[in-house]
């Protein structure tokens, strides 16, 4: 199946569009949640790394902030 250049470009753009746009909310996300987490204490990190499931970025920037402190 062939799709005209014409639609494919409006395709093309739309996709492009709602990439940047999820990047966008993404990076936005981490970094509040980077700000938050980095003003918890250590206790409150270990916490987190308990009950979060292991692939949340909450998990994962909470275990990169404790290796940064030691």
């Amino acid at each position: 199946m062939t799709i005209p250049p014409h639609y494919r470009e409006q395709l093309l753009k739309a996709l492009l569009q709602a990439a940047l746009a999820g990047y966008q909310q993404l990076s936005a996300h981490y970094q509040r949640t980077k700000q938050e987490l980095e003003a918890l204490s250590d206790y409150d990190l270990l916490d987190i790394i308990k009950h979060v499931p292991r692939l949340h970025m909450r998990h994962l920037l909470a275990t990169c902030v404790l290796m940064q402190r030691g």
